[in-house]
């Protein structure tokens, strides 16, 4: 998980550059959720995507650039359409340079990442012009996105294999999704109220909880023994955190295991929550990680901004 920011080519030259790359970086982002959601709604009410998992079990899915299939990583604490290996993308013929972008990832290590525009790319049957791609930092992939203890070479050769990650604003260029890992599989889907007459809605039980979408994360409040925290959903983080509470000051780099963890009606009882001192660039207290998510089926719906996880 990382936090990002744009900046034009020529920021320092004046309040009306930034203005304008603003406005560019908008209308960009319009352009590629208006593509992506037409080239959904053209087909049937949903759309299943398969998901595959690396040795290491990273998420991923399969991205096709320029006739290239290549495993790009499910990240939903991504702020960003899409990023890329910088070999890969040294080697696109159809791409157009669009700016710089800033990010910051949950040790306060600052990046600054080139941005192109590539002209076609494919997922499952979904289609998508002119995607913004934000170039892959191999600093933050094997040590400012990784925790305690270091990677080892086994886990730094499966982290490499992954050639790319998938962010949060793929997914909320649609407006429902289930991503429910224990049946290795994602679906776009174009109607929640529809999805509720299939099967696979009704074999699960699910509790409600309010999407607040705080730039750039998406978060859930959830009701614990130490007070609500607000939690940012990441498939992106490996493990789910929880920022170091002032009283456990000392216990930073431990796990510290919830007696009480209520998701809208649900208590999900006892969770464990690595504690990590997070930047304060993160305006959450937490992090739900794939181990949560390994776990749980979870439905995204941005247009209600709700969400339901099942238990």
């Amino acid at each position: 998980m990382e936090i990002q920011r744009e900046k034009s080519k020529q920021a320092s030259i004046g309040k009306k550059t930034v203005w304008l790359a603003v406005s560019f970086a908008l209308l960009i982002a319009l352009i590629s959720a208006c593509l992506l959601y037409g080239s959904f709604k053209r087909k049937e009410p949903f759309l299943s995507i398969p998901i595959f998992f690396s040795q290491t079990g990273i998420p991923y899915v399969e991205v096709i650039i320029e006739e290239n299939k290549y495993p790009f990583e499910i990240d939903l604490g991504g702020d960003f359409y899409f990023s890329i290996s910088k070999d890969i993308l040294a080697n696109l013929k159809n791409k157009k340079p669009s700016g710089l972008r800033k990010s910051f990832d949950i040790k306060g290590n600052a990046y600054d990442s080139p941005v192109n525009a590539i002209k076609l790319i494919e997922i499952s049957k979904i289609k998508i012009n002119n995607a913004p791609f934000v170039e892959e930092q191999l600093e933050f992939i094997l040590d400012g996105s990784v925790l305690d203890p270091p990677l080892n070479e086994k886990g730094k050769t499966d982290r490499l294999q992954i050639r790319g990650r998938v962010g949060n604003r793929f997914f909320k260029g649609i407006d429902c999704w289930l991503i429910d890992f224990s049946n290795s599989t994602f679906v776009a889907i174009r109607n929640m109220d529809d999805e509720k007459k299939y099967p696979r809605f009704s074999s699960y039980k699910f509790t409600e909880a309010t999407l607040e979408q705080t730039w750039p994360l998406i978060i859930i409040s959830i009701e614990t023994e130490l007070g609500v925290k607000k939690f940012a959903l990441d498939t992106g983080a490996s493990r789910s955190i929880l920022r170091t509470p002032a009283e456990f000051s000392d216990a930073a780099h431990k796990i510290y295991t919830t007696d009480y963890f209520k998701i809208g009606e649900h208590d999900f009882g006892s969770v464990p929550l690595y504690l990590f001192d997070m930047s304060p660039c993160f305006m959450c207290d937490g992090l739900l990680g794939r181990d949560f998510f390994r776990n749980h089926a979870v439905y995204l719906d941005f247009k209600k901004n709700v969400a339901l996880i099942s238990f």
